[in-house]
C-alpha cells in the first residue's frame, strides 16, 4: 500500500479547510474590489482605430464606402467617422453593420440626419450595445439616401492593418477610412475576466510546464535549495525546467520512443508527486499547509506586484495577434507542429517543406509543443503565448543573479523592475519572434548561477556539476549562441579566480562540468553534422578581420544603441561598476568582465580578431539588459545593506528618535514607489508591440486561407512575396503568403527559413529557391521567362497578403500589383480588403 501516503489525509483536508475559510474575507474583498474597479466608468469606451486623414472617399446617392474592420473589446455600440460636408442636402446617412463586405449577414443599423453634419469632424452613428463583439470581424457600409454630396476622410493602405476601405462594394487600393469605434464601458469591463481567467490559466500552465519540473530537480540535488528564498527559488527553476525538457525529448528519440503528449504531462506531474512525497515525509506524515495568510516582507509583496504588471504587459498587447509576428515565429510554428505530428523529434519536414534533415536546436519548440499538450491551443497561439510567457521568465530568472551580487532580496526587485518595465529589451522580442534566443537566456542565468556554485563548493560532490552540466547542455539544444555566452562566463571567472592554491581545484571542477555537458549534447552534435550548421559557424568563425569589416558596419547592424537601454541606464552603469569596484564587490568584477569578453565576441573586429558573426553585436545588445538589470539590482541592494547597517549603529533611549524604529517604514515606503515606478513602465512597455510594421499574418490573411482551403485543390502551389536576404543566400516571406503550407495546407515557392543550413534535398535546391526571385527582381513579374520558370515549378496561384510584401527588415521587394492585375497570364480569383489571389493562367 505503498500509494497511501499520497491520498488527501484528514488532517491535510481539515488545514485546507480552515485556509480557505480564514482567507475568505481577503479573497470576496479583492473579488469585489475588481468588479467595483470594472464597473466604476460611465463614459463610452472610444477607441481611435484609423486616426490619419490624407484622402477621402466620396458619399453620395450613388456612392457607398465602408470599411472592414476588428472589434477590441466586447460592447460595440458605435462607429464614428470623420465626414466634410461637399454639397449639404437633406436626407440622411445609414451605416449597416455586417460580419463581411461581400454576403454578410446584418448585425446592427444606424441612422445619421444631413441635417447634423453641417462640419468637418467625427460623427458616430450609434446602435445597441453587441454583447460578445471582442475579436470579431465586421464590415460598415455607408448609404446617403436624400440630397447632397459629402466625404469621408481616408489615409494609406498601410495605416490600418486589420482591414482595408471599400466603395461600392470593392476593396479601393491602399486606402483605409478614418473611424473610431465606440464601447459600452459595462459590457468592454465584463469582459476582462474572461480575458484575465485565460492569463491565469496559461500562468497556471506555464508554472506546472516552466517552474514545477526544475524546481523538484533542485529540490533532490541542490544542497542549498532550502537557503534559497521562494522569488530566487522561482527564477533558478525556471531557468532548469527550460532546460529539462530537449534533453528528454534527445534522449528518448536515441531509444526510439515518442512520447507525445507525455512529453508535456509527466514533468510537471512527476514532480508534483515527488514534492508532495518529500513534503509529506518532512511533515511527520502530513502535507505541510499553511495557516491564515500573513503579510510578506516589503520586498516580497513589491515582487509579486511586479509580477502581475510584468506579466500583464507582456498579455495585453498580443492579445488580438491571432499569428506571432515576424519572420521567425513561422519556422518556430513549424517545427513546433511537427514535433506534435511526430510524437517528438523528426527527420522530415513533409508535408509543410521539402526538407530531409533536422539540426536545428529545438528547446523553445519543445515548449511550445508542451503548452499545446495542456491548454489545446492550436500551434499558431501556442507559439505566441509560449514566447510571452518566456518573456516573463527571461526578466524573473534574474532575480538570484541580483540577490548573489546585492545580498538583499531589494536588488532582486530592481533587476526585476528594470529588465521587466523600464527598458525595451528583453519586451522587444515579440516583433521578430526572435524567442529562442529569449528562451536560452533564461537558462543562461541558471546555468552560470549553478555553475558559479559549483566552482565555490565547499566539498566536492556530483549533484551541482550534474545540475549544471543538465543545464549548459539543456542550453546548447535550445541555442547555440547563448552557449558562448555561457562559456564566456568560465573564461571570466578563470581570468579572476585562479590562482597557485585554487588553480587545480577549479579548472579539475571545470572540465568536469564542461565534460558532463558534452557528453549530454554528444548525440545531438554528431547530428547536426548532417546538415550545415556547422560548416557555417566554422566558415564565420575563419573569417579575417579584413574580411568581416567589408560586410555591414556597426552602425548599420545594430542601429540607435538607445533603443536597447535607455540613456540614463548607459550612463549609470559604469557609475555602478565604479562603486562595486571601489567597494572590492568581486562578483560585480566577474560580471563585468564577462559581458566585456562577449562584446568582444560580438565585435572583434574592433580588436583585429576573427570570427565576426559567431555572436553578432546586434545579439549582445538585445540581451544587454541581463547586465545591466543585474548590477543596477545590485546596486539597490548595497544602498539597502549601508542604511540598514546606519540605522542599527545609532543608539539613543527614546524609540521615537532611534533609526531602528523609522528604518521599519522605510520598505513599505520603498515597495510602493518599486510599484508605482513598475506601474508607469507597464504602461510604456505596452508601447513595445509593433503590429503594423512586425505581423506577417493579420485576420484578412485568416480569411483568405479559409477561401483557399473552400475553393482551391490541395495540389495548388503559390508564387508569395518574399525578399533576398544574408547577403543574397536566403529568400524569406514578408507576408501572410508564407504561412500558406502550415495555415491553409497548400505549398509555396518559400520554404522555412530553416532551407539554408539543412541539407538540400536535391543538389542546388538553396540556388534553385533563390534564382526565381532574383528573376522577378529583375525581369519583372509579367516576363515571359518568368511565366514559364513558374510553369515548370507547378505554380498556380499568386498571393498577395494583407501587408503587401512590406514587413522587411534587410530591404523591400514587393510583386508589381499593376503589372498582375494588366497581364493576360493572370487572372484575379480572391480580393477581400489588402489580400489579392490571382490564377496563374496555363499556357
Amino acid at each position: 500500500m505503498y500509494w497511501l501516503p499520497l491520498l488527501p489525509q484528514p488532517d491535510a483536508l481539515k488545514q485546507a479547510a480552515t485556509l480557505l475559510v480564514n482567507n475568505l474575507r481577503v479573497i470576496i474583498l479583492s473579488a469585489s474590489l475588481c468588479i467595483f474597479l470594472m464597473l466604476a466608468g460611465c463614459s463610452p469606451l472610444v477607441r481611435q482605430e484609423q486616426p490619419a486623414i490624407t484622402a477621402a472617399l466620396p458619399i453620395s446617392a450613388g456612392s457607398s464606402p465602408g470599411q472592414t474592420f476588428l472589434a477590441r473589446h466586447d460592447g460595440l455600440q458605435s462607429v464614428a467617422v470623420n465626414l466634410n460636408p461637399q454639397e449639404p442636402g437633406s436626407g440622411e446617412i445609414s451605416l449597416t453593420l455586417s460580419d463581411n463586405p461581400l454576403d454578410g449577414q446584418t448585425v446592427r443599423t444606424a441612422r445619421l440626419p444631413l441635417e447634423k453634419v453641417d462640419h468637418s469632424g467625427y460623427y458616430r452613428f450609434n446602435f445597441p450595445p453587441i454583447d460578445d463583439s471582442a475579436r470579431q470581424d465586421y464590415y460598415f457600409n455607408l448609404d446617403l439616401t436624400g440630397t447632397g454630396s459629402y466625404q469621408v476622410a481616408a489615409a494609406p493602405g498601410y495605416s490600418y492593418t486589420s482591414g482595408s476601405a471599400y466603395q461600392d462594394g470593392r476593396p479601393v487600393e491602399d486606402t483605409q477610412l478614418t473611424f473610431r469605434l465606440v464601447y459600452d464601458p459595462r459590457l468592454a469591463a465584463l469582459g476582462l475576466p474572461r480575458e484575465m481567467a485565460f492569463w491565469l490559466g496559461l500562468m497556471a500552465a506555464g508554472f506546472a510546464l516552466y517552474v514545477l519540473p526544475g524546481w523538484a530537480l533542485l529540490s533532490w540535488l541542490y544542497p542549498k535549495w532550502g537557503k534559497h528564498r521562494w522569488p530566487e527559488k522561482l527564477g533558478l527553476a525556471a531557468g532548469t525546467s527550460l532546460a529539462l525538457y530537449p534533453l528528454i525529448y534527445l534522449y528518448t528519440d536515441l531509444i526510439g520512443l515518442h512520447l507525445g503528449a507525455l512529453y508535456a504531462w509527466l514533468p510537471p506531474l512527476l514532480a508534483a508527486a515527488y514534492l508532495l512525497i518529500k513534503s509529506y515525509r518532512s511533515g511527520g506524515g502530513k502535507v505541510n499547509l499553511p495557516g491564515r495568510l500573513r503579510l510578506p516582507p516589503a520586498a516580497d509583496l513589491a515582487f509579486l506586484a511586479l509580477l502581475g504588471l510584468l506579466f500583464a504587459s507582456r498579455f495585453w498587447p498580443v492579445r488580438m495577434l491571432p499569428i506571432p509576428m515576424w519572420g521567425d515565429s513561422y519556422h518556430h510554428t513549424l517545427i513546433a507542429r511537427l514535433l506534435v505530428d511526430n510524437g517528438g523529434l523528426f527527420s522530415s519536414w513533409a508535408p509543410y517543406a521539402d526538407m530531409q534533415t533536422f539540426t536545428y536546436h529545438f528547446g523553445f519548440h519543445t515548449l511550445t509543443a508542451g503548452l499545446h499538450y495542456i491548454t489545446g491551443l492550436d500551434m499558431p497561439a501556442a507559439t505566441l503565448w509560449t514566447g510571452q510567457l518566456v518573456n516573463g521568465l527571461a526578466v524573473l530568472c534574474l532575480y538570484p543573479l541580483a540577490t548573489r551580487l546585492g545580498r538583499s532580496p531589494w536588488a532582486g526587485v530592481v533587476a526585476v523592475l528594470l529588465a521587466g518595465l523600464l527598458v525595451p529589451m528583453p519586451m522587444h522580442y515579440v516583433n521578430w519572434g526572435r524567442y529562442t534566443q529569449l528562451a536560452g537566456q533564461v537558462i543562461l542565468v541558471a546555468a552560470i548561477y549553478l555553475v558559479w556554485d559549483s566552482l565555490e563548493a565547499e566539498s566536492d560532490g556530483w549533484k551541482l556539476p550534474a545540475l549544471a552540466s543538465i543545464a549548459l547542455a539543456g542550453l546548447a539544444l535550445t541555442h547555440l549562441r547563448v552557449v558562448i555566452i555561457a562559456g564566456l562566463f568560465l573564461v571570466a571567472y578563470w581570468i579572476i579566480y585562479l590562482r597557485k592554491d585554487s588553480a587545480v581545484n577549479i579548472l579539475r571542477r571545470s572540465g568536469i562540468i564542461i565534460l558532463l555537458a558534452g557528453l549530454l549534447f554528444l548525440p545531438w552534435l554528431v547530428r547536426v553534422f548532417s546538415g550545415r550548421i556547422l560548416d557555417i559557424f566554422s566558415a564565420t568563425l575563419s573569417a579575417s578581420a579584413t574580411q568581416a569589416a567589408a560586410g555591414l558596419t556597426f552602425g548599420e547592424v545594430v542601429g540607435d544603441i538607445f533603443a536597447y537601454l535607455p540613456a540614463l541606464v548607459w550612463l549609470f552603469l559604469p557609475v555602478v561598476i565604479g562603486w562595486g569596484l571601489w567597494r572590492r564587490e568581486r562578483g560585480l568584477l566577474l560580471v563585468s568582465l564577462w559581458w566585456w569578453l562577449v562584446w568582444i565576441a560580438g565585435e572583434p573586429t574592433w580588436f583585429g580578431l576573427p570570427g565576426k558573426g559567431a555572436i553578432t553585436a546586434f545579439a549582445v545588445l538585445i540581451a544587454a539588459y541581463i547586465p545591466a538589470s543585474v548590477i543596477c539590482g545590485a546596486a539597490a541592494g548595497w544602498g539597502m545593506e549601508i542604511a540598514e547597517r546606519a540605522a542599527s549603529s545609532v543608539e539613543t533611549q527614546k524609540t521615537w528618535l532611534r533609526p531602528q524604529h523609522w528604518f521599519r517604514y522605510l520598505c513599505p515606503m520603498i515597495a510602493a514607489a518599486v510599484v508605482m515606478t513598475g506601474m508607469w513602465g507597464a504602461r510604456q512597455r505596452l508601447g513595445d508591440v509593433d503590429i503594423a510594421s512586425h505581423a506577417l499574418v493579420l485576420s484578412p490573411d485568416l480569411r483568405a486561407f479559409q477561401w483557399v482551403q473552400d475553393n482551391l485543390p490541395a495540389e495548388a502551389r503559390f508564387l508569395v512575396n518574399a525578399h533576398l536576404t544574408f547577403y543574397d543566400t536566403a529568400s524569406v516571406g514578408t507576408d501572410g503568403g508564407w504561412w500558406l503550407p502550415l495555415l491553409a495546407g497548400r505549398q509555396t515557392t518559400i520554404p522555412p527559413m530553416n532551407y539554408s543550413f539543412e541539407q538540400e534535398p536535391w543538389p542546388g535546391y538553396r540556388d534553385w529557391i533563390n534564382d526565381l526571385y532574383k528573376q522577378i527582381q529583375a525581369k519583372g513579374i509579367d516576363h515571359p521567362d518568368v511565366i514559364q520558370e513558374l510553369h515548370q515549378r507547378g505554380v498556380t496561384h499568386v498571393y498577395i497578403g494583407q501587408q503587401q510584401g512590406q514587413v522587411s527588415f534587410f530591404g523591400q521587394f514587393n510583386f508589381d500589383m499593376q503589372a498582375l492585375e494588366s497581364s493576360p497570364n493572370y487572372h484575379p480569383v480572391y480580393s477581400q480588403d489588402r489580400v489579392r489571389i490571382y490564377e496563374v493562367l496555363p499556357k
